[in-house]
Order: C-alpha cells, then structure tokens, then sequence
C-alpha cells in the first residue's frame, strides 16, 4: 500500500495548502466593476441593481424563493370598501310599491287613491258592469236587441233564460227573455263613464241599493255620443248594474272553502255613492 503512486492534481484543481480564492471585499469590488452603482435610487447607472444588492445576492440572500410566504403586517392592510349590491327589480318594484300604498290589480282607473294612512283592503273598485236588455220574448225583437249591445260594447252578448213557467205572462221555463254583456276592467269604467254623461253625471240616491251597487236606467240607445237611429231597429232601452266590491270579496265566489264576507268589510250605500262622487264627481239627488 506504501509503495502506491500519489494522485496527480488535475488541471484546474486548487493545490492543497493554496490560500482562500478571495475576500469579501475583493467580491464586492468585482461586483462593483461588474454592476456599477447609480444613485440614491438602489439601482445601477445602466438600471441594474446596487452594489449592496447584489452583495446580498450573492451571499445567497436574494428573497423569497416561490415555496416560501412572505410575512403580512395585519395591521397594515386595508380592506377596501365593499360595492353595494343591485337590487332586483321585483324587489325594487315590490319596496316601491309598499312605499306608495299601491295593491295590484286595485291601483288602475276605477279604484280609490288610496292614502298612507288607508287600508289598502278597504278600498273599493268597480267589479263589474251588467247591460241588460229585456225584450219579454225571442225571435225578431231579441236578435234587435243583440245587435244594440254588440255595438255598444264590443261584446257579443248572452241570452237571459227564464227560470220559471208563469201562464199569466205567457212565459215558459228555459224560454229566452233577453240579452246581456259583462264588463270588466278599464271597459267597464269607460262605459260608466259614457252613460253617466246621459245622465249628466246626477243619479238620485235610490239608485244605490244596501251593498253600494249602482243601476240605473237608459230609455234610448241613441243617447249615446256614437250611436244614431236605425229604423230596422227602432228603440230600445236598457238596464245598467255597477257593481262595487273590495279585495277580499272573491271568498263568497270560488268554490273550495267558501265563506262570508264579514259585514265590517261588506260596502254600504253611503261609500258607494261617496265613491261615485269621488270618482266620477256625480251628484247624488237626495229624493224623497
């Protein structure tokens, strides 16, 4: 083992007892040299990094490598305000509507202005409208009277059966007496509004029955603005039923659990005509 050869230092390698490569400070020179410093702004003068930084470079001190989290003062972070939400618009609708005391389907033409301090169940509103013509038997006289009211209202009316026999009369059940047309809605209110104007917007109070429902009566259908006379027709009167009601009157109407309307929410004849007055400003004639 004695007699071995010695390993021969290759080329490049540093002999034994040769000194440390350099100091800090000649690193720091080379640095320098290599990196030259700009200013008071960290950076070289060709916009590389300082001389200190690069130091710590290459001490091995450069950051966090990506593995690593960097440290976040809690107290330094500020939360940035949070955007309001957009409110929906059914919501929007729904809010404003609670804040104008509005009631669907209840807010239209013919209801009450309802005022914030006014339940919004108690208002009242025109449920329907009945024109009826009664001719006493069919035939020739019936389809006359048909064709009156189709004009009138745009609607193709119903016939009236009688419900009983009665010889006196002459009138047979089953046997058709007349005709009739329902009116709804905003048609309702403008054919009120028509026929008021006939009777120059003055209605006597026995016009209103207990319940608050208005009838009254026309002699001639030519009265109206639009129509004139045809003699193939002749003359024909007819019958005009308004009838009022409130939110919550459908209970004594729909067929499952049926009830009664209770008589603090049943309409009077005062509010009907105080109604009448409101919104079609007709005189109430008190006759007696």
């Amino acid at each position: 083992m004695t007699g071995g050869k010695k390993a021969t230092p290759k080329k490049g390698d540093a002999p034994d007892d040769a000194s440390p490569v350099s100091s800090f400070d000649e690193i720091m020179k080379e640095l320098d040299e290599a990196f030259p410093v700009e200013g008071p702004s960290g950076k070289g003068a060709d916009g590389g990094p300082s001389a200190a930084d690069a130091g710590h470079a290459a001490e091995g001190d450069a950051g966090p490598t990506p593995d690593e989290t960097p440290i976040v003062d809690a107290h330094a972070v500020t939360t940035a305000p949070e955007a309001p939400q957009a409110i929906a618009p059914a919501a929007k609708e729904r809010s404003d509507r609670a804040m104008k005391k509005e009631v669907p389907g209840l807010s239209g033409p013919s209801s009450f202005t309802i005022r914030e301090d006014e339940n919004p169940m108690r208002s009242i509103s025109i449920d329907k409208v009945v024109i009826n013509i009664g001719v006493g038997e069919a035939g020739e006289k019936l389809v006359k009277a048909k064709t009156i009211l189709e004009r009138l209202t745009g609607q193709k009316p119903v016939e009236t059966i009688s419900r009983t026999t009665n010889r006196d009369l002459g009138i047979r059940k089953g046997q058709p007496l007349g005709c009739k047309v329902t009116l709804r809605g905003q048609r309702a209110e403008e054919f009120v509004q028509r026929a008021l104007w006939i009777k120059d917007f003055r209605l006597p109070a026995y016009c209103f029955d207990p319940e608050g429902n208005v009838s009254f009566g026309i002699p001639d259908y030519t009265e109206f603005k639009d129509m004139k006379y045809d003699p193939e027709i002749g003359i024909f009167g007819m019958d005009i039923c308004t009838v009022l009601g409130r939110p919550g009157f459908r209970i004594k109407r729909r067929r499952v659990a049926k009830a009664h309307v209770p008589h603090r929410h049943r309409l009077t004849a005062e509010e009907g005509k105080e109604f009448m007055r409101r919104r079609f400003n007709v005189e109430v004639l008190e006759v007696r």
